[in-house]
C-alpha cells in the first residue's frame, strides 16, 4: 500500500508541473491576434535591464481552467485568457511541495525572455488594449539607458523620458500644438588654452519670446549608435528666449555673466547635436566634421579656440537646412551676432609679405602675435564703436563731436597709414560734395582690446584732453562714418580700403546693409555689445542715453 501511495503522489506532482508548463508555454505558442492578454512577466534582474527591458513585479499566473477543447484553436476571448497568481494555485503540498513548486519556478526561468519575444507580445497586446499601451510605455522609458551619458553618477528620470519620447529622430510625432523654429546659431568645443571652454547657443528668429519648457537638446558623437540626452527638459523647464534673441548653454563654472544653462555633458570633435520641441520634431540639427548625421552636409570641423556660427546674411543667422553652407568658422561671440574668424598670420609669414602690405587689409585670427617692426599690419576690422554729434540738450553742446574706435583682437596695430573720412547728406549720394578727410599722424595706434577717440578741436577741454586725435570736423544728423585703412579718399561706399562704415539717419549714404539711428542731443549711439559686428548698422547700434567716450 505505500508503494501504490508514493506512486500515486509522483503522478499528481508531475501532472500539476506539466499543467503549469504547458499552459504558459502555449501562452506564446498562440496566435494572439484579436486576444487581449493579461499578463505578468518575472521580476526585473540586472541582466534583463541591460536588454532595455524592465518587466512587473508579479509572477507569472496559472490558467484557472482551459476554455478550448482542440489544443489548436486560438483564444477566445479575454475572459477566456485570465491568468491568477501562482500562489492562488490550489496545489495539496506536503513535506516535498517547496520541491514541487521550486520545480515550476526553475521551468519558468527556462523561458527566454528575450527581446525577441517579448516585443512580439507587447506588441499584440498594446493594439487591443489602451491601458496596457500606456504601461508599456512607462515600462520602456524607465529601463532605457543612454548610451552615450559622459554625465556618470547623475542618472535623471528626465534624460531617460527624453530618449524614450523618440528613439529615432527621423520618425517626428504627428500630433501635439506647432512650434515655432528655434535654431542652433553658434557652438565651440573647446577654448585655445581650456578644453572645457565650451558652448552652444541658440537663437529665436520670430517676433515672439518662447517658452522653453518640454524642449531638449540631444547629441550623437562620432562613434554612438543613438542620440543621448545633453540639456534634458527639466533644464529647460520654465526658461524663455526672447523675440530675437540668443540663449546660452555653457559648461559649468563657464560663461558665467552669460549662460542661462550650465551642464557637465561636453561636446566633442565630429558630434551631432539635435534641438527638440515638446513634441519630439526636431527644431534644427548640426553635424560637423566626421559625424555621423547632418543636415544635407556637414559643416567644417571647428578650431579650438574658434566657433562654429551661423553665416549672417542681412544681421540674422542664416538656415537653408545644409550644414556646410550655413555654418562657417567664427571668432567666439557668446549671446551676440556671429563675427566671422579669421585665420592666424604668422610672423614668419608677415616677413614675406610685399611691400604695399601696409597699405591692404590683412586678415588676422584674434590669436596672431605679429613680432614683424617693419611692416604695417592690420587685422580685418578695427570698429567704429560710439559716435556723438552734440553733447548737451539746448544750446553749447554743438561742438562736442567725437568718434571712438574699438580693437578687438589681441595685438596693438599701427594707424599711421590710414584715414577717418566722413560724408554728409545727399541726394545723389555722390563723394564730390559734402565730403571730409583726416589722416592718422604718424605713429598712431590702437592698443589691443582698447580705444582711439577723434575729437573735434573745438569740443571742451575734457574731450581734446583725452583725444587721441583731433581734427576740424562738424558731425550732425545723416552722415556717414568711414575708416579706411589708406590716405586715399574712396572712391565710393563699396571701397575696398574701406574697414568699417556707419551711417546713420535716413538721409545717410551708404550704410553697412540698412541705416543707424541719428542719435538726440545729449545722446550717442553705440554698438549694442562691445566688438559686436553684423556688418548691418541698423541691427548693430543702439541710442546711448549716456556717451561714454573711451569706455
Amino acid at each position: 500500500m505505500i508503494m501504490v501511495l508514493l506512486i500515486f503522489l509522483l503522478a499528481v506532482d508531475g501532472f500539476w508541473i506539466y499543467k503549469s508548463i504547458a499552459s504558459i508555454s502555449s501562452m506564446f505558442r498562440t496566435d494572439l491576434s484579436g486576444a487581449s492578454l493579461v499578463s505578468a512577466l518575472p521580476e526585473s534582474s540586472e541582466s534583463q535591464e541591460s536588454s532595455n527591458l524592465e518587466q512587473p513585479e508579479n509572477p507569472v499566473k496559472e490558467p484557472a481552467k482551459e476554455t478550448a477543447e482542440d489544443p489548436t484553436n486560438e483564444l477566445a476571448s479575454e475572459e477566456e485568457i485570465v491568468l491568477v497568481a501562482k500562489e492562488d494555485v490550489e496545489i495539496t503540498v506536503d513535506d516535498g511541495g517547496q520541491d514541487r513548486i521550486g520545480g515550476i519556478d526553475d521551468a519558468l526561468e527556462k523561458f527566454d525572455w528575450s527581446n525577441s519575444h517579448v516585443p512580439d507580445l507587447q506588441g499584440k497586446a498594446l493594439a487591443k488594449d489602451a491601458s496596457l499601451e500606456n504601461t508599456a510605455k512607462e515600462n520602456t522609458a524607465e529601463s532605457a539607458l543612454p548610451q552615450e551619458n559622459e554625465n556618470s553618477g547623475q542618472e535623471l528620470i528626465t534624460d531617460v523620458l527624453d530618449e524614450a519620447k523618440e528613439q529615432e529622430y527621423q520618425n517626428p510625432s504627428s500630433n501635439g500644438p506647432a512650434y515655432p523654429k528655434i535654431l542652433i546659431s553658434e557652438f565651440q568645443i573647446g577654448g585655445a588654452d581650456d578644453s572645457k571652454e565650451e558652448f552652444v547657443e541658440l537663437y529665436n528668429a520670430g517676433g515672439d519670446e518662447i517658452d522653453l519648457t518640454g524642449w531638449y537638446l540631444q547629441r550623437k558623437t562620432a562613434t554612438a549608435n543613438s542620440y543621448s540626452t545633453f540639456i534634458s527638459s527639466a533644464l529647460f523647464s520654465g526658461k524663455k528666449i526672447s523675440a530675437d534673441g540668443y540663449f546660452l548653454i555653457a559648461r559649468q563654472g563657464y560663461f558665467v555673466s552669460l549662460a542661462d544653462i550650465f551642464t557637465e555633458n561636453p561636446i566633442t570633435d565630429d558630434n551631432v547635436l539635435v534641438l527638440k520641441n515638446p513634441n519630439g520634431d526636431v527644431s534644427d540639427k548640426v553635424g560637423f566634421g566626421k559625424a555621423q548625421d547632418y543636415e544635407f552636409s556637414p559643416a567644417q570641423a571647428p578650431l579650438l579656440g574658434a566657433s562654429l556660427g551661423r553665416k549672417m546674411i542681412a544681421g540674422k543667422p542664416h538656415d537653408t537646412d545644409v550644414n556646410s553652407d550655413d555654418f562657417e568658422k567664427t571668432s567666439p561671440t557668446p549671446k551676440a551676432k556671429n563675427m566671422t574668424y579669421v585665420e592666424v598670420l604668422e610672423a614668419e609669414e608677415a616677413v614675406s609679405l610685399p611691400e604695399d602690405a601696409a597699405s591692404s587689409k590683412v586678415l588676422l585670427g584674434p590669436d596672431m602675435v605679429s613680432k614683424a617692426e617693419n611692416i604695417n599690419i592690420a587685422p580685418k576690422k578695427i570698429l567704429i564703436n560710439e559716435i556723438q554729434i552734440d553733447s548737451k540738450v539746448g544750446s553749447g553742446g554743438t561742438a562736442d563731436d567725437w568718434v571712438e574706435l574699438y580693437n578687438p583682437n589681441d595685438v596693438e596695430v599701427d594707424l599711421s597709414d590710414w584715414s577717418i573720412q566722413k560724408h554728409s547728406s545727399d541726394e545723389a549720394c555722390s563723394i564730390s560734395k559734402s565730403y571730409f578727410k583726416k589722416n592718422f599722424e604718424k605713429g598712431a595706434k590702437i592698443p589691443a582690446k582698447g580705444f582711439f577717440l577723434v575729437v573735434n578741436s573745438g569740443a571742451n577741454s575734457d574731450l581734446t584732453n583725452m583725444a587721441d586725435m583731433t581734427t576740424n570736423w562738424s558731425l550732425s544728423n545723416n552722415n556717414t562714418i568711414y575708416l579706411v585703412s589708406s590716405r586715399e579718399k574712396i572712391a565710393g561706399g563699396d571701397d575696398e580700403a574701406i574697414v568699417d562704415k556707419v551711417g546713420f539717419g535716413s538721409g545717410a549714404c551708404f550704410p553697412e546693409t540698412s541705416l543707424a539711428l541719428n542719435p538726440n542731443a545729449g545722446e550717442s549711439i553705440e554698438r549694442k555689445s562691445l566688438g559686436q559686428d553684423s556688418d548691418d548698422n541698423g541691427q548693430d547700434f543702439v541710442i546711448s542715453a549716456q556717451a561714454t567716450p573711451k569706455y
